[in-house]
């Protein structure tokens, strides 16, 4: 996509709940006019690698490699004027800001912010980033009532 706003590239990650150590939630972005919804890692994980594909404001530094053929889902495309920030509900137990600036060694490498504390962080891999997510959410997990 075309000059995509710095502050449009923003995923916002909202968490509702933590089970067992599985999260769900939603993730809002200017890249897609709908909201997605997960209940497991692995569709989060795999949805917003899907989506810096097909938007390219971070290219992959390494082609993919997988033991099958992969085929990212088509998102819909945004008129120049959508590139308005992601309003969305917050977590109920926490909520994410992450800019991912750069796919390399096959990972991700930017940014966390936990916007209910204003702390923000780097982070230099996709595990680094889903560690530092999971520390909060565990803290979190136990402070609010259902």
């Amino acid at each position: 996509m075309d000059s995509v706003p710095y502050e449009a590239r923003g995923l916002k990650l909202c968490f509702d709940g933590y089970v067992n150590g599985v999260p769900s939630g939603r993730l809002h972005t200017a890249f897609e006019p709908t909201t997605f919804v997960f209940s497991a890692l692995m569709p989060l994980i795999h949805y917003i690698d899907d989506l810096l594909d097909q938007t390219m404001h971070t290219q992959r530094f390494e082609d993919r490699r997988a033991l099958l053929e992969h085929r990212a889902p088509a998102l819909a495309k945004r008129t120049a004027e959508g590139w308005e920030d992601a309003v969305c509900a917050p977590g109920k137990l926490a909520t994410f800001l992450v800019r991912i600036n750069f796919r390399q060694n096959a990972s991700w490498q930017g940014e966390v912010v936990w916007i209910e504390k204003k702390r923000s962080c780097f982070f230099r891999s996709a595990l680094e980033l889903l560690r530092m997510i999971d520390d909060v959410l565990l803290e979190q997990d136990g402070t609010v009532a259902e």
